[in-house]
């Protein structure tokens, strides 16, 4: 992972390497986790990529940012670790039995680029695409900063995509979606209700819910993005229906809604083809189940029986399956919660 700056990052060895194993048709380091999901799920951020953008000229002129400063979020997703929160950064330094999953770090905040926001600043006349993530943008300062600029400049052109966790309270987040023609959400819901609240802890269903569905209403562009794991696998079907229902509720809006849905392959223990041999059956009998559901969309559909296949080929793996529940108990101790709740089919 490059360290540097934007500016640094032009004239590096790095990207000088990328472009050549582009040129030369090789994988670069950096692609393998999108390639290897590809071929066992047909489905990543790469494919993603090149559907909305098509094919990248290989010049060094930058006009799309990947705006990830900070780890600030108020959520502690069983998915992610402290580089991306600052929230399991500080749970994992308070509690040592957590060394043993992610590393613990120095600081709960990670440390973020200056420069980079500056150079932002600079070059919003040169930017066509921004994304902010995190973290959680819509608690980290610099992203409120960095809009108000594009809003005050009057630069209509520029593409913002915000990837949130929906739980915002703030009304300036409904107040720019309102007055900025350009703003695309992909709002991140892995589960609903009970379930929600455990897989991302700090989640609040009534407001996330309710912020999800006032976005669907006034956003110019909006998607919900669920990343499966063995611990929402056997909630999808729950998920679908509430997602499908919004759907069909805004179908008068134009906005480009849509259920983009990934598959998590890292920690491998996390993965939804990770399952006990006792458990294993059960699951393909939901999955069963879940690709009959009524009025999936093609995602949905594609995403099911993606995982009903791998999950038929897959010889479970007592050493993976002991990882998982070691790791889930612990935090369950942690957090005074059981995950155990997750996994029983309905």
């Amino acid at each position: 992972m490059f360290s540097g700056t934007i500016d640094q990052w032009v004239s590096s060895k790095e990207l000088a390497d990328l472009q050549s194993n582009i040129k030369n048709n090789q994988v670069d380091p950096g692609c393998c986790y999108c390639i290897n999901g590809e071929q066992q799920d047909g489905t990543s951020t790469r494919l993603g990529a090149v559907h909305d953008y098509g094919q990248i000229e290989m010049s060094t002129d930058i006009d799309y940012v990947d705006y990830r400063s900070v780890n600030i979020c108020n959520f502690r997703c069983r998915s992610c670790d402290p580089f991306y929160s600052n929230g399991i950064a500080q749970e994992a330094r308070r509690y040592p039995e957590l060394q043993k999953f992610y590393p613990i770090p120095d600081h709960k905040v990670a440390a973020t680029q200056t420069q980079d926001k500056q150079w932002v600043l600079s070059n919003i006349d040169k930017i066509k695409r921004l994304m902010f993530t995190g973290g959680e943008p819509t608690r980290i300062p610099e992203v409120k900063e960095i809009i108000d600029c594009i809003r005050h400049s009057g630069n209509t052109d520029i593409s913002i995509m915000i990837t949130s966790n929906a739980s915002f309270t703030d009304p300036y987040w409904f107040e720019i979606t309102k007055t900025m023609p350009n703003i695309h959400w992909t709002l991140s819901v892995d589960s609903v209700g009970t379930a929600a609240e455990i897989i991302r802890d700090g989640t609040d269903w009534s407001v996330v819910s309710a912020n999800v569905e006032k976005m669907f209403d006034i956003a110019p562009s909006v998607n919900i993005g669920t990343v499966v794991t063995n611990l929402n696998l056997t909630q999808l079907d729950l998920l679908f229906v509430w997602a499908n229902d919004l759907e069909q509720k805004y179908a008068h809006r134009t906005n480009g809604r849509t259920h983009f849905i990934e598959i998590c392959n890292w920690p491998s223990y996390l993965n939804p083809y990770n399952w006990s041999a006792q458990r294993q059956p059960k699951i393909i009998a939901f999955l069963e189940v879940l690709r009959q559901q009524p009025n999936l969309q093609p995602k949905q559909q594609q995403i099911a029986d993606t995982l009903l296949a791998n999950i038929k080929n897959t010889v479970p793996d007592p050493a993976l399956w002991a990882q998982f529940e070691s790791y889930n108990k612990t935090l369950d101790n942690i957090r005074n919660q059981d995950h155990t709740l997750l996994l029983e089919t309905h």
